[in-house]
């Protein structure tokens, strides 16, 4: 009652036109919130007003007269009939027109009311039917057309909700289409070839609207089709295609109602015409218009589902790229029905999208990528549906080999960086909670952990697999097993009982023993990850299975028989159905090597390393515990860090200390090994330039250092030496790196298995070298080898057993007839005397044969001695990462004297020089690792210290070795000490291989290019530097100023020198000297250096040098002095106000210069005498 005394108040006539329009928007809130409660008065009252503000021919504005209308709608909510009453008043009047708005006013009456409009459709259909005999084109044909297809789908409304409405239900088909049939006809005949766009779309969705009343009735239905295929012609009349598709999507809807199945020629046009649209670039449709589309095929592939998929498959075999990136997005729609006909086309439509998966165009493969993402989230539990996952990784592959390859277009790069995110994004959005998940994701996402190529995907793979592993664990194996039972025999079409489980390599795997004929045998799907073995017979079926179902071939001795007779006789193809798991040292060794790389691969060190926490029980029972605890310690520290702040050396350290701490609570020895051969395998299939080579050297030998069969060991120690190509610096470095780690639980085996491959290499060289490097029988190295091998025999007899020592000798032989063998292992024949045959081909005659002669000899010197430079760093390697406690007891004759021992050749390339120099330093730095060496001394500390001057004395300047004073100054840093007279002649032969070089111009004039020039000068500056650091080095590990008046009386020779070249490195020696002793004052106490004043008085006539360099460091020297003088006599302020002026010496201001050079020059003269 409130609300009718709102209405009633509200002043319809006295109210202007805009106030008149706000009027009517508020009734028509109040009547769609009413309770209906209006008195007969004011429905009367209102319906006139309103009537007679739409009939107005003027002075009324449009939109008053469609608030009006709204007003009139909302009113029939509560007071249907008195509001049609007036609509039907105003539709018959007699010889006129209806105004376009009642006519609006009708088509929203049967929009909103479309079950209470049922009593009215043959009077307003009647009605409508003369409207039209009168009207001629424009708007009121449009607002004609607008009520017969709103009252025609109102009539398709009333057929699918007839128990909602009182309208007799018997015979209602048929008077409607008799009802509707005439003013179809008369639209057909009269508007279908209107030219008027807004015309053209108007009659077109009234005609689609009254052909699906038609489709109820039999006898309309020929005449129904007919005007569909007019309906498809229109996509190429009108502009605004979207109306087309609508009309089309809804005449397919009420196909569905009818269950009348469209002509199979209207359906192939059908089908083309949404196909065309969706294909057309020239226009191309909107995601709404796309979504209709999709609609139409989908509701036509429920009639026609296998003509359906034919075509689209037709689609995909030619035409243009937009038509196939139409046809595999129609196939995805397909995939995302869930109706019956559609899903039983499943695997056609999968194996149909197969077909394009390696086209070369980007957008056919996205489109791809797209369609797995839909099959993936179909909840489909068909193993076959499932194997397309395989795609995702394939395509990711693909993708990353042209980006590394380069050479791309920048917009093809851009393409391939989006494809690589929508893997991923495929693949971190599967839902792996539903049910069965374990049993179809396991296998096939477990195989790409290990493949390199797939590492950028590791991060959503690691993703998924922690989340089945945590299902697995919190549901239990009963439920997986049900899973397993119906997928599997839905799959196969046979019952479990048909099958039975049996054990092979890897993991489980079922055996069908019911054959097939070859008429029966299954096509292989490309793409599809199986493996087919083609022979005679029956064709058994393969495929995972859980562990729990297993029967033990030495349990049923019958079963074991007739399996590997079916599996290892050629006489049956066999299928192999899904992935193979890859092995848990596989999965330990890849996951390794990514996290070794934190900020190479991004978040992928971190996703490696959580993946293998989740693994953990499936790598092996024994490392829970460990891993527990260590891997949120390798988290910890990666927190936080980013590539510039992470230390990559420590990094790795951490990761390869993990390793260690993995292998020590296995006991498994089968275990270890085969960790240590898949390491092998990885490294052998890695690129050569990889970042990964270098690690994965060092993880293979930490796992050789966990291994306890040492037989193993010592054959992989045994193969590294023997394949590593000497000349090659990658392989050798690998080689050292997998020795060396080898070495730290293993320090006495690697030590005699190096040992033993020297000395039977070196003295077969020697004996060449003394017969003119003639070729002998292979055979003539094995007294050699037995003799040097039998120690290690005797040491392996009490450690491994008589057998496994056989089997060390055994496999040893090879390494003495390698180099006579041909490299191919395709001949017997010596592999010098084919060299022989072609040189002497190419070089001809005696000329020839003597040239032959020297290339061979130059040939196997050179390969002879960077053989023993490869050994002589192996040797310091060992040395680097033996025991602590176990190095000393054999770094003296078992390292150093082996590494003299190589360095012995009479010929020493550079590169042998700089092994040894290596070496030296290595083991010598090793030895003082080891911390309190008690009372060890190095034998043979003074001959590797000869050895090295001799090198240097026999040098010439600009070839001598960097690093040689740095292996000098940590040779001086053990015991035991040097004699003065060895220290003396050490700094003599030192300074002089120094000092002594030619003047920058005079070296640059004997470089040939700009460049070996800088390298020049840069090796001599190194030279400086680390002559200085040795002398400094002496002067530490003497306890008095005997060494240091030594130094002064070897630089007195070269800073009196009439070279001012010469003058000036012996003055930037001397500061160098000089600043480390000056921190040394205790040198002074009680025995005053002998050398002193006469220093001082040299370095004052240096004060005046031609060379500004040189007279600046005069007053440096000087200065220096002076230190030492103030703090040896206790005078603090004396000593910090020389240090200053010392500071000051370096400034590039002339007047500070000569300022401090005078101030100093005073302070000499208060010197005491």
């Amino acid at each position: 009652m409130r609300r009718a005394k709102q209405v009633a108040s509200l002043p319809f006539a006295v109210c202007p036109q805009g106030e008149r329009v706000e009027t009517y928007r508020e009734l028509e809130s109040v009547l769609q919130g009413g309770d209906g409660c209006l008195t007969s008065g004011v429905v009367n009252r209102l319906i006139a007003e309103a009537s007679s503000d739409m009939r107005a021919a003027q002075g009324v504005a449009g939109d008053v007269k469609m608030a009006a209308s709204d007003v009139l709608v909302a009113l029939a909510r509560s007071h249907f009939h008195f509001v049609m009453s007036e609509l039907q008043s105003h539709l018959k009047a007699m010889g006129k027109v209806p105004d376009e708005i009642v006519l609006l006013t009708l088509g929203k009456m049967a929009h909103s009311y479309a079950l209470q409009c049922i009593p009215f459709v043959g009077m307003t259909l009647l009605a409508l039917r003369a409207v039209l005999s009168r009207v001629g084109s424009g708007r009121i044909l449009c607002a004609v057309c607008s009520v017969l297809e709103q009252w025609s789908k109102g009539v398709n409304t009333y057929f699918g909700n007839r128990e909602q409405c009182s309208f007799p239900r018997k015979g209602a088909a048929a008077r409607f289409s008799e009802a509707i049939y005439p003013v179809f006809c008369s639209v057909v005949e009269n508007w279908l070839d209107c030219r008027e766009e807004e015309a053209k779309q108007a009659v077109l969705g009234a005609v689609a609207a009254m052909m699906s009343v038609l489709l109820h009735e039999e006898q309309h239905r020929e005449h129904a089709w007919e005007q569909l295929l007019w309906l498809l012609h229109q996509y190429r009349e009108v502009r605004d295609t979207s109306r087309v598709t609508k009309s089309l999507s809804y005449v397919l809807e009420t196909l569905e109602g009818v269950q009348t199945p469209v002509p199979r020629g209207t359906a192939l046009a059908i089908s083309t015409a949404a196909h065309r649209q969706l294909s057309d670039v020239t226009k191309e449709p909107g995601p709404a218009h796309k979504a209709v589309l999709s609609r139409c095929v989908v509701l036509q592939a429920q009639m026609y589902a296998e003509e359906t998929v034919a075509f689209l498959r037709s689609q995909l075999s030619g035409g243009s790229e937009a038509g196939r990136v139409a046809a595999v997005g129609l196939l995805a729609v397909l995939v995302r029905s869930d109706a019956p006909a559609t899903r039983e086309k499943l695997p056609q439509v999968v194996e149909a999208v197969g077909s394009v998966c390696d086209d070369p165009s980007a957008q056919v493969r996205r489109a791809v990528l797209e369609f797995i993402r839909e099959l993936l989230s179909s909840v489909c539990q068909s193993c076959w549906a499932w194997d397309v996952v395989g795609h995702i990784f394939t395509e990711f592959s693909r993708t990353s080999g042209r980006l590394v390859a380069g050479g791309l277009f920048p917009w093809e790069t851009q393409e391939d960086g989006a494809l690589q995110a929508l893997c991923m994004d495929i693949l971190g959005s599967l839902d792996v909670s539903l049910r069965g998940m374990t049993r179809l994701l396991w296998p096939r996402l477990l195989q790409y952990v290990v493949p390199a190529q797939y590492s950028g995907m590791l991060v959503p793979l690691s993703h998924c697999l922690q989340a089945l592993v945590e299902r697995r664990e919190r549901a239990g194996c009963k439920e997986e097993e049900e899973e397993t039972d119906a997928t599997e025999s839905q799959e196969q079409g046979r019952s479990p009982s048909e099958c039975c489980w049996v054990w092979q390599g890897v993991g489980p795997v079922r055996v069908s023993l019911c054959p097939t004929s070859p008429e029966q045998e299954p096509r292989k799907p490309k793409g599809r990850a199986r493996l087919c073995c083609w022979a005679w017979g029956a064709l058994p079926y393969i495929a995972p299975c859980p562990a729990q179902r297993l029967v033990s071939p030495a349990r049923s001795t019958l079963l074991a028989s007739a399996v590997a007779a079916l599996l290892l006789s050629a006489l049956s193809p066999v299928w192999v159905i899904g992935a193979q798991l890859p092995a848990p040292q596989a999965l330990l060794a890849r996951l390794l090597v990514v996290a070794a790389a934190p900020y190479r691969s991004g978040e992928r060190a971190v996703a490696a390393l959580r993946l293998l926490q989740a693994l953990h029980g499936r790598i092996h029972r024994a490392l829970g515990a460990v891993w527990a605890t260590e891997v949120p310690l390798l988290l910890q520290y990666l927190e936080g860090r980013t590539e510039s702040s992470l230390d990559s050396a420590e990094w790795e350290h951490r990761v390869l200390k993990f390793l260690r701490a993995s292998l020590e609570p296995i006991e498994d020895k089968a275990w270890t090994v085969g960790l240590s051969q898949e390491l092998s395998q990885q490294l052998g299939s890695s690129a050569p330039s990889s970042w990964e080579k270098p690690f994965l050297h060092k993880a293979l030998g930490t796992a050789l250092a966990g291994c306890q069969d040492l037989r193993h060991v010592q054959r992989q120690v045994l193969r590294f030496l023997q394949e590593t190509n000497p000349v090659e610096l990658s392989e050798v470095q690998g080689m050292i790196s997998v020795v060396a780690h080898a070495a730290e639980n293993h320090f006495h085996l690697v030590l005699d298995t190096v040992t033993m491959f020297s000395a039977a290499l070196t003295r077969d060289w020697f004996y060449q070298t003394s017969m003119g490097w003639k070729v002998k029988d292979p055979g003539f190295c094995l007294p050699f080898l037995f003799l040097a091998f039998f120690p290690l025999l005797r040491l392996q007899q009490a450690n491994c057993g008589s057998q496994q020592c056989v089997g060390c000798w055994l496999h040893f032989l090879p390494i003495a007839t390698q180099e006579a063998k041909l490299r191919d292992g395709n001949s017997s024949r010596p592999w010098s005397s084919q060299l022989s045959e072609q040189l002497g081909e190419l070089l001809g005659g005696a000329q020839g044969n003597k040239e032959l002669v020297k290339v061979r000899q130059q040939h196997t010197m050179e390969r002879a001695q960077a053989t023993c430079a490869v050994l002589m760093r192996t040797y310091s390697g060992i040395a680097w990462h033996a025991p602590k406690e176990q190095l000393l007891s054999r770094v003296d004759k078992g390292i150093m004297g082996n590494i003299l021992r190589l360095s012995t050749a009479k010929q020493r390339a550079s590169q042998l020089k700089l092994a040894l120099v290596q070496s030296i330093t290595e083991v010598s730095c090793a030895i003082q690792a080891v911390g309190d060496c008690g009372s060890f001394e190095l034998s043979l500390k003074q001959e590797a210290t000869r050895t090295l001057l001799d090198w240097i004395k026999r040098e010439p300047c600009d070839s001598l070795v960097y690093g040689v004073f740095q292996a000098l100054e940590e040779l001086s840093k053990l015991r035991p000490p040097l004699s003065r007279e060895e220290s003396r002649k050490l700094l003599s032969v030192c300074c002089q291989s120094v000092l002594s070089c030619p003047s920058k111009a005079r070296m640059n004039r004997g470089r040939k290019t700009v460049r070996a020039a800088v390298n020049m000068q840069l090796l001599h500056r190194r030279g400086l530097e680390d002559l200085g650091h040795l002398m400094g080095t002496l002067l530490e590990a003497e306890e008095t100023s005997a060494c240091f008046d030594d130094m002064v009386h070897v630089l007195k020779g070269w800073l009196t020198s009439a070279k001012e070249w010469e003058r000036e490195r012996a003055l930037h020696v001397c500061a160098h000297v000089l600043g480390a002793c000056k921190e040394r004052f205790e040198l002074m106490a009680g025995r005053p250096c002998k050398q002193l004043g006469s220093l001082v008085g040299l370095l004052g006539t240096l004060t005046s040098d031609c060379l500004a360099t040189s007279h600046q460091r005069a007053w440096l020297c000087l200065g220096y002095l002076l230190q030492m003088q103030a703090k040896t006599m206790k005078v603090v302020p004396e000593a910090d106000e020389i240090r200053r002026l010392c500071e000051e010496l370096n400034s590039p201001d002339t007047n500070t210069l000569v300022q401090a050079s005078t101030k100093i020059a005073k302070s000499l003269l208060l010197l005491p005498e």
